[in-house]
């Protein structure tokens, strides 16, 4: 099965105002107009993406379906405004719906972040970080929640759902024959950052890190071309996902060099590994890369914890 960019699948460029850069909304036309992916909440963004649409010969208002891969804000932040101007059904995956509501989960980040001894002053500029972040999505209530085997139909062509997490809790891609619609979870210009979360069941912190490995690996086996949510497309998607997994076993190399003798802390760990993005104030990124290694290190017997619950040390294994 060929899906041609000219005839069925029309990428919408977004910019955004984060780091990652320009966005990818897709439209479909197969039988049916499905919007995969929206962009953020904001006027430039929905002229933007209203642009793209005209010169298809769709409107906002022809809208039928809006696909959500994961639950940030430049994927399913002007979700509502364009469901509430089209009409259009919105699926979304149910294991992020926590990402879709009001910051619910502040006290878990705080404790987590307090027992690791991040300092209170970062800790802080990280919540300040987080809501300037979510200026740029509306919460959001889908019409249906979809999960790993579900499948959407798009007209002419069926999507199964897989379920590819690390980057969020519920990412999916969605994924007909020889294409996948993949968001976040194999970019070809970075290596996908796997987040701090949390388990909507159990407020347990996901081993985010883990479940991402897990993520590409399943790309390695059963990958084909992607369409992703960022930068260019990959048509050789299980190469690419080898690449970031054997990058990941030389960095963790480094990261058992940054250990001596003594047990350190995280915020030691992550300034020495990253010092330029700790600089810059990239917090949240940083411990969630480090906190990932360590993840790692310790379901290895590499590195073990140490200290309290609330007063938690990393230290390597000899």
């Amino acid at each position: 099965m060929n899906f041609p960019v000219s005839e069925i699948i029309h990428p919408i460029k977004i910019p955004t105002p984060f780091p990652v850069g320009d966005v990818f909304s897709y439209l479909i036309k197969a039988g049916k107009n499905i919007l995969v992916d929206t962009g953020h909440f904001h006027a430039e963004a929905y002229l933007c993406l209203e642009q793209a649409l005209r010169k298809q010969g769709v409107g906002i208002p022809d809208i039928d379906e809006i696909w959500i891969t994961h639950g940030h804000p430049d994927h399913f932040g002007q979700a509502d405004r364009l469901r509430d101007e089209s009409g259009a059904l919105v699926m979304a995956p149910y294991k992020d719906r926590l990402q879709f509501k009001e910051n619910k989960d502040g006290p878990l980040f705080r404790n987590l972040f307090q027992a690791l001894q991040i300092p209170d002053d970062i800790i802080s500029k990280m919540g300040n970080q987080l809501q300037w972040i979510r200026q740029f999505q509306q919460p959001l209530d889908p019409d249906r929640w979809i999960e790993e085997s579900d499948i959407l139909d798009a007209g002419d062509y069926k999507f199964d759902m897989k379920h590819l997490p690390g980057h969020s809790p519920g990412h999916l891609a969605f994924t007909s024959n020889d294409i996948t619609f993949g968001g976040d979870v194999l970019l070809s210009h970075i290596s996908t950052n796997a987040l701090i979360s949390f388990d909507p069941e159990t407020g347990k912190r996901n081993r985010s890190f883990l479940q991402y490995r897990n993520s590409l690996g399943w790309i390695t086996e059963h990958g084909n071309f992607f369409y992703p949510g960022h930068g260019r497309f990959i048509s050789d998607s299980r190469t690419l996902a080898m690449k970031y997994l054997h990058e990941q076993e030389i960095r963790m190399n480094s990261v058992k060099d940054l250990f001596g003798e003594q047990p350190v802390s995280i915020a030691e760990l992550a300034s020495q590994l990253f010092p330029e993005a700790w600089k810059q104030e990239a917090y949240f990124l940083v411990l969630s890369e480090v906190l990932g290694y360590l993840d790692w290190g310790v379901e290895q017997n590499l590195f073990s914890k140490t200290g309290s619950e609330k007063e938690v040390l990393f230290q390597r294994k000899k």
